[in-house]
């Protein structure tokens, strides 16, 4: 009678234990969301070390993004002239349950004496769902604190707009 009492249970066992496992999932992943938060309040946003006065025939050269802020070309696809560069880089850490905690870096660089006008850090969770078939995973970011078209527009001034 024992066998067949368990084998009876044995469904109840199952979906108990895919219960555990998506309650720790959705509080792992609201763990980390939490510590994205903090560190996106602590290092991340906008740090603008000069701004730059253009004037309406120096603004108008510069190539728009689609909203209208100023687009900087990446340093590895600059075209030869071009007053201002960006660059970027990101570090990625594994954490535990799947998750990946990630740092991004962009600064905007003058090209005659290379000094860095600004920066922009921003961070994100990857990663930590449930069962994931697809692959790609959730994301969770701080882009909606700190724009990404947000270092442009605090450097760059239309000269006599402020």
């Amino acid at each position: 009678m024992r066998p067949v009492k368990l084998l009876l249970m044995l469904p109840v066992y199952f979906i108990g234990l895919l219960m555990v496992m998506f309650i720790f999932t959705v509080l792992n992943k609201a763990f980390w969301d939490a510590q994205v938060r903090h560190l996106c309040a602590n290092e991340g946003g906008v740090t603008v070390f000069e701004t730059v006065d253009l004037s309406s025939p120096e603004y108008s050269e510069v190539p728009r993004a689609v909203n209208g802020v100023p687009f900087i070309s990446d340093k590895r696809y600059m075209n030869p002239g071009d007053p201002f560069y960006r660059t970027s880089e990101s570090t990625s850490e594994k954490k535990w349950g799947g998750v990946t905690i990630m740092r991004f870096v962009e600064s905007i660089v003058r090209t005659s004496d290379n000094k860095m006008l600004g920066t922009r850090i921003s961070y994100n969770r990857g990663g930590g769902d449930f069962i994931d078939i697809s692959g790609a995973g959730t994301i969770f970011s701080c882009n909606s604190i700190t724009s990404p078209f947000e270092l442009s527009t605090q450097i760059f001034n239309l000269q006599g707009e402020e």
